[in-house]
């Protein structure tokens, strides 16, 4: 778009037999909404097929105490 009208800021958006000028950047904020919408739920359920199960736990987030920790640190104030 940007090129078309030799990097001009705005551009005539011919549509329909209408024509809306405007920013050229509000034409690819809509564009790259549309985009986003549109391919979401396609590239979601291209990726939920190959996705391996999630085989965490909930003991994987616990966290083990250090052994001696206390002590440690005592002897770091010193």
């Amino acid at each position: 778009m940007a090129v078309a009208t030799s990097l001009t800021p705005t551009y005539p958006l011919a549509f329909g037999g209408y024509v809306f000028p405007g920013y050229t950047a509000h034409y690819t904020v809509i564009l790259n909404l549309v985009l986003a919408v549109v391919l979401t739920p396609i590239l979601n359920s291209i990726v939920r097929r190959g996705t391996p199960y999630d085989e965490t736990v909930a003991s994987d987030y616990l966290v083990q105490p250090i052994p001696d920790y206390q002590r440690h640190v005592s002897l770091m104030k010193l």
